[in-house]
């Protein structure tokens, strides 16, 4: 049978270097699963696979959505489907990989159809945002879906204005609009999770922020000024730098403010996949190779 193996786990934790050894094992190729890869030019703040990596192993849904366009999950999970069907004409295994949770949950366990926003309710929820601000906006949401600082990040304004349209227009939350209805494919899918102590992921965080800006990030993130306000600037390691270059705060402040978010996004990683992908088995790197993976597969 087939084989589509998912592979996910935390920011920074080494995902990348695993997938291509696996890959090469197998004569595969890579699918990625991150909402922010997919972004034309967000190369070095969301840690695209280099150059060399991509020449070692083909990689699908990286860098090529422009970053004014917008890319739904839904987008992703058609995209996906159809890239493991035609590389499962010629190809035993394919690898999936990445770190966005709601991707990965959308493709396995499926994604009901969310109705058609009317342009008077986006209308509206915009002009709320813009003028009372995105508190206003949560508040409003709450009386909708009471629990949703479970589902989404409230800090992305984004999200919740997506999520307060929604529930505006059918009177229902977002989070009912995506089912635990787990397709049946005629392929095999595992689920891996891979996690390091807190304390080694902590500082390989660390050492990526560090790392990143002496690539270039500061300079990849001036080229984006102009679109600063589109949702997929909205990103760790963007959205700092921004702050940067208004002179709001100082190089070496959003330096630490990058690590800092990023620590917390992977522990919210963590405790998403744990709570809405059960079907994950869960590895530590300490006790990670392609064989004690091959042994679970």
């Amino acid at each position: 049978m087939k084989h589509l193996i998912i592979i996910t786990g935390p920011t920074a934790v080494g995902k990348t270097d695993i997938c291509i050894d696996l890959a090469k094992k197998y004569n595969t190729e890579i699918i990625s699963c991150d909402s922010r890869q997919i972004y034309k030019g967000l190369i070095i703040g969301t840690a695209q696979p280099t150059k060399e990596q991509q020449a070692i192993v083909k990689h699908h849904l990286i860098n090529f959505v422009d970053v004014d366009k917008l890319y739904t999950v839904a987008n992703f999970v058609d995209d996906a489907k159809k890239i493991v069907d035609e590389l499962f004409l010629t190809k035993d295994v394919v690898i999936m990989t990445g770190g966005t949770g709601f991707y990965i949950n959308a493709f396995v366990y499926g994604l009901d159809e969310i109705p058609k926003i009317d342009e008077e309710v986006r209308h509206q929820v915009r002009e709320d945002y813009k003028n009372f601000g995105l508190e206003f906006c949560l508040k409003k949401l709450k009386q909708i879906d009471a629990d949703c600082e479970s589902f989404l990040s409230i800090k992305n304004p984004y999200r919740v204005m997506r999520a307060l349209e929604v529930g505006l227009q059918t009177g229902k939350p977002l989070r009912h609009f995506y089912t635990e209805k787990q397709f049946s494919p005629d392929y095999k899918i595992s689920l891996i999770g891979i996690n390091r102590d807190r304390a080694e992921l902590y500082e390989r965080i660390n050492k990526r922020v560090d790392l990143m800006l002496e690539d270039g990030l500061v300079e990849e993130v001036k080229k984006f000024y102009d679109f600063k306000n589109c949702n997929s600037l909205q990103t760790i390691g963007y959205k700092e730098i921004f702050e940067f270059l208004d002179e709001k705060i100082s190089l070496e402040e959003a330096t630490e403010k990058i690590k800092q978010n990023s620590r917390h996004y992977a522990k919210r990683q963590l405790t998403w996949m744990r709570n809405k992908i059960p079907d994950i088995v869960w590895l530590n790197t300490d006790d990670l190779t392609i064989d004690t993976l091959e042994k679970i597969l």
